[in-house]
């Protein structure tokens, strides 16, 4: 940046000189013209020799009039060949240089001494030259502030429009995650009423069911009482007949048998009743069974349901979580970001307060600025140019500060960018539950409702102490994990601390690997140094024996 803007000053100082040098050119040439032609009108009027020489030397001595001038063109416009870039046109900074010179000249037309108009031609000529000087720079200084004002303003106009449409991108995202987190929250809401009625409705089925079973059981036990009590009659009844027919006296037979036949036939009708009394007990039996089955199949799918519900609601749950954490990035991201740019913003704010306050001095030394803020002239002597040169250097340093400016909210908008491509992929990574895991409550579920155990309503989980501890055993440690993950996934620190400390624990199991197995060597070769000079020392004493 700083290449360019100097690359763009010497573009302009070199615009700027070579522009007063072609001025000075035509100057020269315009005076040279005159004298020409003032010098062939003394000619014609003086035909003396001696005049004539007077008139050569006068000329020849007042023709040079390039050693007086103290306008010294930039090396790169007399050495550079190439092709300079179009600047704004130059501003009307030579009023009137012809007019003064030019009448006295032509004033002195009649007069007799050729000397005197000689002497007009060089005063002429080193006018012209020191009023093009003088204009080439305060050219020079007009055009240079003029550019730097206006590229400033373009700039901070630029990152104005840049910073609102940056905001009002923001204020959509922001908007619509606002939306979709309310239309997940009455998703959650409706969820909720919905297993809140199946909640309901499988509690007043369980009651229901518990009040038929505590009917069924006390019919069931009236039935068995009143069966086991005709049946204790049935049996005392033929017990009776039984021996009735055994042990009965045959001696009235007339009149024994019409007694006999009245009590058969009462006892026949009784039993006849009793055995009714027993098929109908049956009967309510058989129906008391299928309509229980009825109902625990019903609680089953029921179970089965607020089941499903439940998971459909956790799974929303984390969905949820999900989203505030998005939420909670995406603004904490956008606070970052608006805090950046409400430095920026102050930032270009004094920036443009000192050029404003840099203007008014300016004006204030004479200068006048169009309505656009170029500068067209700045007037002043030689002794403020000091001044002037300083306020250029300001100007610089103030537009080296704004590109400061604008690359720190180019960089604050590069982060902000950065964290919404990393929200964007939080936002894609969810934890599902796996089908392997659905199938298995599905599982466990119906085996609950075939085997009638009351269910818990947290995650279908039976009432067993052991199986309740183990599947919150599983829950903490997936917490864990998912927490893990998620730390893992966001802070890049923690996934260097989790590597160097698995390779420092990598290389820790090898050096005590090593060391063991160095320790094994030595103490094998120690062993069996002792062993060997055991050896060698019951050798001497066996030949001794021998």
């Amino acid at each position: 940046m700083f290449q360019g803007v100097t690359a763009f000053l010497e573009a302009i100082d070199e615009r700027v000189e070579q522009h007063a040098l072609q001025h000075a050119e035509e100057a020269a040439a315009a005076a040279e013209t005159t004298a020409d032609s003032v010098m062939s009108e003394k000619r014609n009027e003086k035909k003396r020799k001696g005049e004539w020489n007077e008139l050569e030397g006068g000329e020849t001595e007042k023709s040079g009039f390039g050693a007086d001038d103290d306008y010294s063109p930039h090396p790169h416009v007399m050495e550079s060949k190439a092709r300079l870039p179009l600047f704004p046109a130059q501003p009307t900074a030579f009023p009137n240089h012809h007019t003064p010179n030019t009448t006295t000249l032509y004033s002195d037309k009649n007069n007799n001494n050729p000397m005197d108009s000689v002497s007009a031609g060089g005063s002429l000529m080193n006018g012209l030259r020191s009023t093009q000087t003088t204009t080439g720079k305060k050219g020079h200084h007009s055009i240079e502030e003029g550019g730097t004002l206006t590229a400033m303003e373009t700039i901070s106009q630029n990152g104005l429009e840049l910073e609102s449409t940056e905001l009002k991108r923001k204020d959509e995202e922001i908007e619509a995650l606002t939306r979709e987190v309310r239309r997940h929250q009455a998703a959650t809401d409706a969820a909720k009423q919905e297993l809140l009625q199946r909640s309901l409705q499988v509690h007043q089925l369980e009651e229901s069911l518990r009040d038929t079973r505590m009917r069924f059981d006390e019919h069931r036990a009236k039935s068995r009482c009143l069966l086991e009590e005709k049946q204790h009659e049935y049996e005392a009844l033929r017990h009776q007949l039984e021996l009735q027919k055994k042990e009965g006296k045959h001696l009235n037979n007339s009149e024994n048998n019409g007694n006999h036949d009245n009590d058969d036939s009462d006892l026949s009708s009784k039993v006849m009743e009793q055995q009714e009394q027993i098929e109908q007990l049956k009967g309510s039996i058989v129906s008391m069974k299928q309509e229980s089955e009825r109902l625990q199949a019903q609680v089953a799918a029921s179970r089965r349901e607020v089941s499903e519900v439940h998971e459909e609601r956790l799974k929303l749950v984390q969905q949820i979580d999900f989203l505030r954490l998005d939420i909670r990035g995406a603004r904490e991201a956008l606070d970052s970001e608006i805090s950046a740019h409400k430095r920026s913003k102050q930032m270009l704010q004094n920036r443009q307060r000192e050029l404003n306050e840099l203007r008014a001095a300016v004006e204030k030394n004479g200068g006048t600025f169009t309505a656009a803020g170029a500068l067209i002239s700045l007037r002043g002597d030689d002794i403020g140019s000091r001044d002037h040169v300083l306020l250029s250097r300001q100007l610089l340093e103030k537009q080296n500060a704004l590109e400061a400016a604008l690359r720190d909210a180019a960089e604050w908008r590069r982060r902000c960018d950065r964290a919404t491509h990393r929200l964007e992929e939080e936002r894609t990574t969810r934890v599902f539950v796996s089908q392997q895991q659905q199938q298995q409550q599905q599982q466990q579920s119906i085996r609950d409702g075939v085997e009638n155990r009351p269910l818990l309503m947290r995650r279908g989980s039976s009432t067993n102490g052991i199986v309740y501890g183990a599947l919150k055993f599983m829950d903490s440690v997936d917490a864990l994990a998912l927490r893990m993950g998620r730390g893992f996934r966001r802070y890049p620190i923690m996934r260097v601390l989790a590597v160097v400390y698995i390779a420092c624990l990598h290389g820790w199991i090898t050096m005590l690997m090593m060391m063991l197995s160095s320790a094994a060597t030595v103490s094998s070769s120690t062993t069996g140094e002792m062993t060997a000079g055991t050896g060698t020392g019951n050798a001497p004493d066996a030949a001794a024996g021998q």
